[in-house]
């Protein structure tokens, strides 16, 4: 499912949903999240062509903690435009043994 978002962050801003149910991105079946990404791929040109945007975030948040508030599978295509005034992040920068230790503990993870 494709819809536009009520509180859009620019116009254009579309929500692209599963309509199988799962909380998150990472409780969703491999297929449909293939099916999204395809989707993604299918609409993001057209949504950024018709109001004119250069570029795009595709955005996925899961968990409370990372801004999910509807727990269902959901991304947002957000058109942008050079200082649309929208940052999505600020980073510090970390060294590079604290870089090298994350990594190595995900790795045992996985």
């Amino acid at each position: 499912m494709a819809f536009l978002d009520i509180k859009p962050l620019n116009p254009g801003h579309t929500v692209i949903a599963t309509k199988k149910h799962a909380d998150h991105l990472l409780e969703t079946d491999s297929d449909d999240v293939h099916a999204l990404v395809s989707v993604i791929r299918r609409i993001a040109p057209a949504i950024m062509q018709s109001v004119g945007a250069p570029g795009c975030n595709v955005h996925c948040n899961v968990g409370h903690a990372a801004g999910q508030v509807v727990f269902h599978t959901h991304f947002h295509i957000i058109p942008r435009y050079t200082n649309d005034g929208f940052e999505p992040w600020s980073r510090d920068k970390n060294s590079e043994d604290s870089l090298a230790d994350v990594s190595e503990k995900i790795r045992r993870l996985i």
